[in-house]
Order: structure tokens, then sequence, then C-alpha cells
């Protein structure tokens, strides 16, 4: 023998005492060698392979290069093949010591075909990785047939262990040895010397005892020891017994169990159906007695040894006691004439009933009375009916008006001895008197006393809520139909008098014309008085009785322009909060002096003598001040110009008129007129017509003035100044060589006698000339003073200035 089967022999011995189970994973003195695989690379592929787990060698060290061992991974599994089917005793695994703690929560899978699954069930063992670290050596009982083991550890999602040092996440195989003991496949006991019964289904037996624990040749023995019983036996310490019991329909009992399957015959009962319940006597066919408690009598003599039930008596408790009848003892014997005894079968009484009761059993009422004596009379049941001889109650309910159940009262709401009769409206719904109907606290309002069945004066209909109308002279309404019989007060509507006629509406009980003018014509509400569509154009107000920014008596005058919210007096149109800008008068509707237009913000003209303007138009009624054109007095009249209109127009061309503002001509100035005011001479010319030369001036400008030509830097000439001629050569104030704007002449005599008197002509014209200068310039400055700025609105035009 081997060192590795002595060393299980040994081992053996201290466990089963001496047993001979042979290794068959590894054995080599019988040819038996199981081969190893595993589901990772061995950590060292030539000292930790696979088959180091069946190898024979048990030393648990790393050192000792006998262990199986992987790299470590989420899930690992070895599996031993034992190359042919065994009857497999137990096993015992050998795991290296240093790495105890990577192998728990370990699981060994057993099966019998050779292609299996090897993470698959069947489960033989499953190491909990909660209880700590598994045990380096770990003995597993397996005790049935089967070729292949497999080892498999996991690391699942939520793996948890509390063995120190344990990876959850992942793990490996550190197997040192697995020892597998057992026999040849149909052999069993500790030396494997016995052959499997043959009574074991496919010859299959338990390997320490030889039991058919995986089932028997014949299908009927259905235990472990294979043993047939007949019909009527059943097993009892593995020996076939007669049943017990009465199974139904005298059916066997089980032949494992002895127990009837079906229930038991009629009257038996028990486990095995051999107790006699409720019955007695040899075939348990006769009824107990009313026994009390379980009704269980003697099962012989049927005798009750624990007393009667109630109303029973005699030794069996079959008879009634004294007052009771019928086939259970239930039923009370009626009232029978002085007390006697009723029948204890029927319950007839021999000598009649007491009064009222009804023969034969004396325990009814005879119609028309009811309760235990029949002393009370029934009520009144409808259509005649008798009551409920118990109760009173009427079976179909009671005549009208009556008090459910016995119908002797008056139903709340009636009264007298028929209850036919209605109660008034008593206080808080109570009910009334049910003998006279009248209401002992009193009536609901507006109800008359003591019946409380007519409203009081001034309220009608069935409830007495309705309030009567205005009816005439003060008068009370009909009570029940609400109306007034002599018509009714002013302005009311018949019938009811309650309601105002259209065109008026109830203000403190009386009816008063609508004061308002409402939409459409349509009268007002007859209970408030408000227009309910709205108002009229013009009117406002909850009742539409006051004008709407207007006046007068159909409020169909527009109010003036008023200041503020509140226009004008809805009589008279006067503002009451004064105008608004530019209006004036009780009823703002003048425009103020000085103003005009629909809107009062145009600003009237220069009227003569600072009249105002026609305050529609703005036309100046009698005319213009000086120079103002007709008929507004806003512009300048045709030859004037300046802010006051004062100035006039000078040379324009072709009697052009000037710009009214500025006086400028606008296509151009006569000819030697100096624009743009076309007023004054141009350089080099004098004159009122500006026909006359200054020749002989020196030619700085002005040359000469432009009234008398006198020059104004010096003489052209050595000529005598003022006006560079000789002393013998002046001719009425002028030089004789003086030119027009036409050409030369010779200075003749006549000549002379003409420029002299031009030259007194032209003084003349210089010296108004300037007096009119000094007053446009006067009345320029008046102008600026005067100026106000027309207001923004119709009618503006250039002259149409706001006013501050």
């Amino acid at each position: 023998m081997s060192f590795g089967c002595i060393l299980t022999i040994i081992f053996i011995h201290i466990v089963f005492q001496a047993s001979c189970y042979v290794d068959v994973a590894h054995c080599p003195e019988q040819g038996l060698q199981g081969q190893a695989t595993m589901s990772e690379p061995p950590l060292d592929a030539s000292n930790s392979y696979a088959n180091k787990a069946v190898d024979g060698n048990t030393n648990q060290s790393y050192s000792g290069h006998s262990c199986a061992i992987t790299k470590s991974n989420g899930d690992v599994w070895l599996r031993v093949h034992l190359g042919r089917r065994f009857n497999i005793a137990y096993m015992v695994v050998y795991f290296q010591t240093e790495t105890i703690n990577q192998t728990t929560g370990y699981s060994f899978n057993f099966y019998d075909p050779d292609n299996v699954d090897p993470l698959a069930n069947p489960l033989l063992y499953h190491h909990d990785p909660m209880s700590g670290c598994p045990a380096p050596i770990q003995n597993i009982t397996v005790r049935r047939p089967g070729e292949s083991i497999v080892f498999v550890n996991k690391r699942p999602e939520g793996y948890t262990s509390n063995c120190p040092g344990d990876d959850t996440k992942e793990t490996g195989i550190h197997i040192c040895e697995v020892v597998v003991m057992g026999c040849d496949e149909h052999r069993y006991s500790y030396g494997c010397a016995l052959q499997c019964p043959d009574k074991c289904k496919d010859n299959n037996c338990d390997v320490i005892n030889g039991s058919c624990t995986f089932g028997c040749t014949d299908p009927d023995a259905l235990t472990p020891d294979c043993i047939v019983c007949s019909d009527g036996d059943y097993i009892v310490n593995k020996q076939c017994v007669p049943c017990q019991g009465h199974c139904k329909g005298a059916a066997p009992c089980n032949k494992i169990t002895g127990r009837c399957d079906n229930g038991c015959e009629n009257h038996w009962t028990g486990d095995y159906c051999q107790e006699c319940l409720h019955y007695y006597g040899s075939d348990c066919n006769t009824a107990c007695g009313h026994c009390a408690g379980s009704d269980i009598c003697d099962s012989v003599t049927g005798r009750c040894d624990s007393g009667c039930q109630d109303n029973w008596q005699g030794a069996k408790c079959e008879e009634c006691k004294d007052g009771f009848y019928n086939s259970t003892c239930g039923a009370h014997c009626g009232q029978c004439l002085n007390r006697e005894i009723c029948n204890k079968v029927n319950g007839t009484c021999p000598s009649g009933c007491n009064p009222n009761f009804q023969s034969p059993l004396c325990q009814e009422c005879v119609d028309g009375f009811y309760n235990n004596t029949c002393t009370a009379k029934c009520g009144h049941c409808k259509d005649g009916k008798t009551c409920d001889k118990i109760t009173g109650s009427c079976p179909d309910a009671c005549m009208s008006n009556f008090q459910e159940p016995l119908c002797q009262v008056c139903k709340d709401g009636f009264y007298n001895s028929f209850c036919n009769a209605t109660c008034g409206q008593c206080l808080d719904g109570q009910s009334c008197d049910k003998n006279n109907g009248t209401c002992i606290k009193g009536c609901q309002p507006h109800y008359r006393q003591p019946m409380c069945t007519g409203c009081d004066d001034g309220f009608y209909g069935p409830a007495c809520l309705n309030i009567c109308g205005h009816c005439l002279d003060g008068g009370t309404c009909d009570k029940d139909t609400g109306l007034c019989p002599k018509g009714c007060d002013f302005n009311f509507m018949p019938p009811f008098c309650q309601e105002c006629n259209q065109g008026s509406y109830n203000d403190s009980g009386r009816c008063v014309p609508c004061n308002g003018h409402c939409k459409d014509g349509i009268p007002c509400n007859k209970t408030t008085g408000q227009c309910d569509n709205g108002c009229s154009n013009h009117w406002s107000g909850d009742f539409c009785q006051k004008c709407l920014h207007s006046y007068g008596k159909d409020c169909n005058i527009t109010c003036g322009h008023c200041a503020g919210v509140d226009n004008c007096d809805a009589v008279t149109g006067r503002c009451l909060n004064g105008c608004q800008p530019y209006w004036q008068g009780p009823k703002c509707d003048v425009c103020k002096d000085g103003l005009y237009s629909s809107t009062c913000n145009s600003t009237c003209g220069h009227c003569l003598n600072g009249e105002s303007c026609d305050k529609e138009n703005g036309t100046c009624i009698n005319g213009c001040q000086s120079n103002y054109q007709s008929p507004l007095c806003q512009e300048c009249a045709n030859g004037h110009y300046g802010k006051t209109c004062m100035i006039k127009c000078g040379q324009c061309d072709n009697g052009d008129n000037c710009d009214k503002d500025s006086g400028a001509c606008p296509n151009g100035c006569k000819i030697n007129f100096k624009p743009p005011l076309c007023i004054g001479c141009a350089d080099g010319f004098f004159g009122q017509q500006c026909n006359l030369t200054c020749d002989y001036c020196n030619k700085s400008s002005p040359a000469c003035q432009q009234a008398d030509g006198h020059c104004l830097h010096g003489c052209t000439q050595d000529l005598k100044l003022p006006k560079c001629c000789t002393n013998s050569s002046l001719l009425n104030g002028h030089c004789p060589s003086s030119k027009s704007s036409g050409g030369k002449t010779a200075p003749n005599t006549w000549v002379y006698v003409a420029a002299g008197g031009s030259g007194a002509v032209l003084l003349i014209l210089v010296i108004v000339l300037v007096l009119l200068r000094r007053r446009a310039s006067s009345a320029d400055d008046q102008d600026q003073r005067e100026f106000r700025p027309p207001l923004p609105g119709k009618g503006y035009d250039k002259f149409n200035n706001p006013v501050e």
C-alpha cells in the first residue's frame, strides 16, 4: 500500500474506528487515480498545477510544492474527475495553511455524470463567509454515488466576510489534497465487502448501512428497507402489522403510516380511525345522548359520565327536563293552565291554556294581544292586521300617522285618538301635544298661538315665511295666497303688492319713481333703483342721476373746459373748480382775451387799439394796428416788415415786397441800391434815387455820404472839400463836374442851377431818413419787450408764437 493509502487508513481509523474505505481519487495500489482541472492557470506551472490536489501528498505548506494554486479571479473552480462511478462515503480537503483566509465562502458540488457545469448545482457543502475563516482540514459527508467533485469559490457583487484578510473582490485556488473515500459503485460497508441488495433500485445503496436510500426495485416498497406489506397491513418497526382503524368505505390503511388516507368510516375518528366519537356500542352505531361537554359518552354503555347538556336529564341524557319538550328539549312549555307540565314530545297542555293564550301549545297570544303574559293589547295595525304576539309590532306597518312599531302612539306631527290631525308649526320642529295638538313651547316664527296652524298677520305661504306685500291702507294679505284683497299701496304692482311698478323702485318701503336715466330707456331695477345695463349718454352715478361732463334738464349740454374731475354744475353749467388753461367765464366756454380757436390755444394778432380778436376765427373786428394785414393782423402789410411792422421795405427790384421778417428783397434791389435791405445806395452813389456818383472822391468805402455826396476820405484831385470842387465851380452846393449814373455832362450854368436845387432836396431827404431810422430803432426795442410767442395748436403760423 502506498504512503497515501497508509495515511488515509490511519486518519480513518481515528474517525471511523479502523474503517477501510479507499481513497478513490489516489490509490495507485488499486490503480485508482483521479484527474484534476482548474478554471485559471496555475500560479507556478511546474509546482502548482491542478493534479497536485490528487497526488496523495497532504503537505499544506507552500514550500512543500504539493498544492494546486491559481492566480486570483472573481470566480474560480477546481474539478476532480474520478474516472468512473464510485459509492462515496466522505471526503477530506487539505487547504494551504498560509492562504486559508482566501478560501472563505467556498462550495463543493457533487456530480454523477461525467459532463458537468463546474459552477452549477447540486450543492454538497457551502462555507458561510460570515462564520469566520474555514478550517485548514475540512471533512465533508457525501454518502451518494457519483464520479465528479467540484470546488467552487466566487466573489459576487455585495460579497462580505468576517475572516480577517479575506479579499472580497478576488480569490484563488489553494488546495493541497482532496481525499475521496468510498467503495465501488454497488458495494458498501467499511471494508466495501458487501454488495448492495437487489431490492435497491439500480443496486444503488447507502455506502455505510446498505439501505435503499435511492429507491427500491419494487415500486410498491416505499421505505429504505423496501419491505412490501399486504392490503390491510402496514409497517411498524420493519414488521407488517394489521391496520388499527375503520377506514372509509372499508379501504385498507396506508402501508407505511397505517392511517386512512381517504378519511374514517362514519362515527369513527382518531389518527388511525380507531376511536368511536359521539356514538357507542361494538359497531359505534348508537348515538350518545346529550352529554355535557363534547357529547362523548362511554363507548360501551353510552352513559354520560360528565352529566347532561342543558334541559336534558337521565343517565344517558335522553329525556327532557320538566318545562321543556321536542327532540332537542330546546322548546319551553307554554302557559298551561294552573302551571301544568306540558307533553315532553309535542308540548301540548293537557288541561288548556292561561287567559289570552292560544291552544294547543299555549305559547302564543290570541289575536289582539301580545307580550310574555299576553296582557298587552295590539295597536292600530294597517289593514286591521294583528300585531306580533311577542313584541307587539305590526307586521306591515301601522295605520296612517301611528308610530311604529307598536302603532299605539301618534307619530310626531299628528294628534287626537285617530292620529289624523296634523300638528301646527311648533317651535324648533317639536311635536305638538298628541292629545289636543297644542304647541307646548310655542310656535315657529310668524305662526299664531296656540295651535300654530295659521300665519300671523303680515305673513303668508305654506311656511309663513313670505312677507305680505304693501296692501292698501296697511291691510294684511291673504295668508294662503299672499294676495291683497283691496289692492296695493301707491305705485306697487298687483296682485302681491311687493314689487314696484315699472319706472319706480322700493325705497325704504315706498315705491318712488326712478330718478336716473337708464340706457336705452330701460326702467331702473325695482329693488335697488339702479340701472342694471348702465346709463344713457351724459349721465352717471349709482342711479344715473348725475350729469357726466354735461348739464341742463336733459343733461345734453356739454360742460365747458372745467378744471378737475367734477366738471360743472349739473343745472347751471358753472365750473366748480375753475377753468382749464386758456379758458374763462363761469362755464369756461370762452377763450381768454388775446386767444382764439376751438381750443383757445391760438394768439390774437395786432388788433387796432389793442382790442381782442374774434375768439372763434381770430379776426380783428375793427381792423389792425398800422402796417398789419387784415383780417388776422398777424402779418405785416405789404411794404413793411419787422416785429412791429414799422419799418418800410427798401427799393426792391420790380416793386417786389420785401421779406416781412427780415426786410430782405427776394429778387434783389433797384439799380444802385445796396442789398439786402435796398435802403442805402451802393458804394460810389448818392442821392434820393442813388443816381448821383462820387467821381472825385477817394475810392475808400464808402467814398461819400449818401445823403449829400460829401467825400469822406478826400478828393482824387486838387479839389476843394467837401465835394471836391473849386469854389468857383460850386453850383447850388454841387460840383458842376458831378455825374449822374447815366454819364458825363458839361459844366454849363443850367446844370449848376439844377444841381443846387437837387442838393437842397437831397439834404431834406437825409434829415427825414435819419428821423425814420431813429423811430424804427425805438419801435424794434418796443417790439422786443412786448413779444409773446403763440400757443401751440391749430392755426399756428409764423406770427402765431406761443404765449408764455
